[in-house]
């Protein structure tokens, strides 16, 4: 069922219940259903969307608020004497003169009536348009959201990809054994990020194994390896993560932590339970480090992702003393 129709649907429903009440306690009352209630909600139904579908859109909605209340009074007006015109006098079971001041009060609650209903189209067509703009604006949040990430993600791929071919060229141009296994290592990481990170969220376990590939890859080119390291503990079969969001800070700890010569030392360590993720990322300093979650590409893209993806969700820490370079991430994931 299209829009249109469930809303007629909606409206249909709501006045043949509102006639249906009315009118049977009318019945229980009186025995009969008087006329003047028919004419009544009749022209009340018909003011009612006059100024529900023309008025409030027309002139209220766009600020020309004194030619509204005019059309409004002149509304109201049109419906009392509409109403008047017709004769009741049969159904008023009085004196003559008795007729006249039934008459005028039958008249005066016709008056009355159009005013509540008029009243009531305007509410409601104020709130239904209140709420559409309102889900307006969280569909052009989301859409620009969704944007937003996706260039992220776009710009993070090739700065991963320019970071590992710099990896396999020193392999190459030292005529490493373990090149041959690095292109292969690579082939991998790039056919994640191809089949797998376009995906919002991606099982922890997967993106936990591109990050022991990239790690893997890296070691290649070392001399020493035994001071990288990735822990990993807790449950990580069932809990998802969006893809590429760690990578940033372990790149970063490549990047300024090793010395092809010298001792290295990068602890990674992941700890997972039902309700929070823990990520921290240490590294020795043997260059000059950032010190700024917003100096480089790939870290200022994870922090934006984090704002988009997490928003009150997230702890961020940078640790920078004396030659230790510390990153701490928590996410509460349910």
């Amino acid at each position: 069922m299209d829009k249109a129709n469930k809303r007629l649907l909606i409206h249909s429903s709501i006045w043949l219940t509102f006639i249906l009440f009315v009118g049977t306690q009318l019945y229980l009352d009186k025995g009969k259903i008087p006329l003047p209630f028919l004419v009544r909600i009749s022209l009340g139904i018909v003011f009612f969307y006059i100024n529900y579908l023309v008025l409030v859109p027309k002139l209220l909605f766009k600020k020309k608020v004194f030619l509204y209340v005019i059309a409004v009074l002149l509304v109201v007006y049109l419906g009392a004497l509409i109403y008047r015109s017709f004769n009741f006098s049969s159904y008023f079971e009085s004196l003559p003169q008795k007729i006249n001041l039934k008459a005028y009060k039958s008249f005066s609650i016709s008056v009355m009536f159009n005013i509540i209903l008029v009243i009531l189209g305007a509410v409601i067509k104020t709130y239904l348009a209140w709420t559409k703009n309102e889900t307006d604006k969280k569909d052009v949040e989301s859409q620009k959201r969704i944007t937003e990430l996706e260039v992220l993600k776009s710009q993070i791929n090739p700065h991963f990809l320019f970071n590992s071919l710099n990896s396999i060229y020193s392999l190459t141009v030292k005529k490493a054994d373990e090149a041959p296994e690095a292109v292969i290592m690579l082939s991998e990481l790039m056919r994640y990020m191809l089949y797998q990170a376009n995906d919002d969220f991606v099982l922890l376990e997967k993106e936990i194994s591109y990050i022991e590939n990239y790690v893997n890859l890296q070691k290649l080119r070392l001399i020493d390896k035994e001071g990288i390291s990735l822990k990993v503990s807790g449950e990580i079969t069932n809990q998802k993560i969006p893809p590429l969001l760690l990578i940033s800070f372990i790149e970063n700890a490549f990047k300024y932590g090793i010395d092809p010569i010298k001792n290295s030392k990068i602890i990674v360590t992941i700890d997972v339970d039902d309700t929070h993720f823990k990520f921290e990322c240490v590294n020795v300093k043997n260059r000059k480090q950032i010190d700024d979650i917003n100096s480089g590409i790939g870290l200022k893209n994870t922090k934006e992702r984090l704002k988009l993806l997490y928003p009150n969700k997230h702890k961020l820490e940078i640790s920078d003393k004396d030659n230790l370079y510390k990153v701490s991430l928590q996410l509460r994931i349910s």
